[in-house]
């Protein structure tokens, strides 16, 4: 699989987990932040391999090394504390998404400027 195929597959799965998130806030908060968490893993992993760098498997691991890569990923910082520290029971679901849509949005406009995509696969992000 090629590198563009692979970050591809990412994209693709990190949105599944954030859209089905969204069914689940007003059911199951806990099991909504899981799978925002588990997108936002599959972003920063996508990420990772588009500057070819071998990925971590905790979030927090993942982030660190994509700040060492591209020193702007301190202004998503609060956003990923938030997601990994939040309390379910104390927050609410559109504070979650919204969070979660924030890194969605800095990390693919990232991945849109990356040597590692081809030129037609940058417009499936928009």
């Amino acid at each position: 699989m090629t590198i563009s195929a692979t970050i591809e597959v990412l994209i693709d799965e990190a949105d599944q987990c954030l859209a089905q998130a969204e069914k689940e806030s007003g059911k199951d908060l806990a099991r909504s932040l899981q799978l925002l968490q588990q997108g936002v893993g599959k972003l920063l992993q996508a990420y990772l391999i588009a500057n070819e760098k071998r990925s971590p498997t905790r979030l927090r691991e993942q982030f660190e090394l994509c700040q060492q890569i591209e020193p702007d990923f301190a202004s998503i910082e609060e956003e990923l504390e938030y997601l990994l520290s939040v309390n379910p029971k104390e927050a609410e679901a559109e504070d979650v998404i919204d969070t979660a849509n924030e890194i969605w949005d800095f990390v693919t406009d990232l991945l849109e400027n990356s040597e590692a995509f081809e030129e037609d696969f940058s417009d499936e992000l928009d």
